[in-house]
């Protein structure tokens, strides 16, 4: 008897055990990484992801391929993407998308904390993301900037509303506030704001954004 009041004590630490780790495994997988915040006509948003959503890649098929990014392709143009979601959103087409391109002036030191880089509209971004691709796939920019085209737009901004396969075109500006260092120096996390707007239409009316973001140049 005394034996099997052992066995059943021990099998019971076991179960516990092995629920607490479930569950600490689970909070992990729920830790967010905030990459920014914004406001899309006074409604709050949120730029995130999530250890389950980094380890499966949720947000492979966006633009830039993933959710909090910012890079700077071989033709120095730089990219900018946010994922702007409530918390009803789970999936890439329930989220607004913004995509934003920067043409970086030969010899600038980029970018500049403090500057204010102009967005404008442009129809750049005039294309679908399925079939028809967009700004940042087409390498809209590096192809202007190479062929040194008069008509090359400091910087370009679309938005994607949710459920809708368009971008539309944005214009406004985006500014880099401050600049750190990793500890290990090997990367450097800018952060910043930006405001946008579209060109108001019958279809999407007045759309405006303001946000901040907080990415690591990659």
């Amino acid at each position: 008897m005394k034996t099997m009041k052992i066995w059943r004590l021990t099998f019971a630490m076991l179960a516990a055990f092995s629920l607490a780790s479930c569950s600490e495994k689970h909070e992990v997988l729920k830790q967010e990484t905030n990459f920014g915040v914004a406001t899309i006509n006074g409604k709050a948003y949120r730029d995130y992801v999530t250890v389950a959503e980094a380890l499966s890649n949720k947000f492979f098929y966006t633009p830039l391929n993933g959710s909090g990014k910012f890079l700077i392709s071989n033709g120095s143009v730089a990219y900018l993407q946010f994922v702007l979601r409530d918390d009803s959103a789970s999936e890439i087409h329930e989220s607004w998308l913004v995509l934003v391109g920067i043409s970086i002036p030969e010899g600038e030191d980029f970018p500049g904390i403090g500057k204010e880089y102009p967005i404008q509209y442009s129809p750049l971004t005039d294309h679908t993301f399925f079939g028809g691709g967009n700004f940042y796939e087409l390498k809209l920019l590096e192809q202007m900037k190479a062929t040194e085209s008069a008509d090359l737009p400091s910087g370009v901004g679309g938005l994607k509303i949710p459920y809708a396969i368009d971008f539309i075109t944005l214009s406004g500006s985006l500014t880099f506030s401050n600049a750190t260092p990793s500890k290990d120096g090997t990367k450097v996390n800018y952060s910043g704001q930006y405001t946008l707007e579209n060109q108001p239409d019958e279809e999407n009316g007045k759309i405006s954004i303001n946000g901040k973001f907080n990415l690591t140049l990659e």
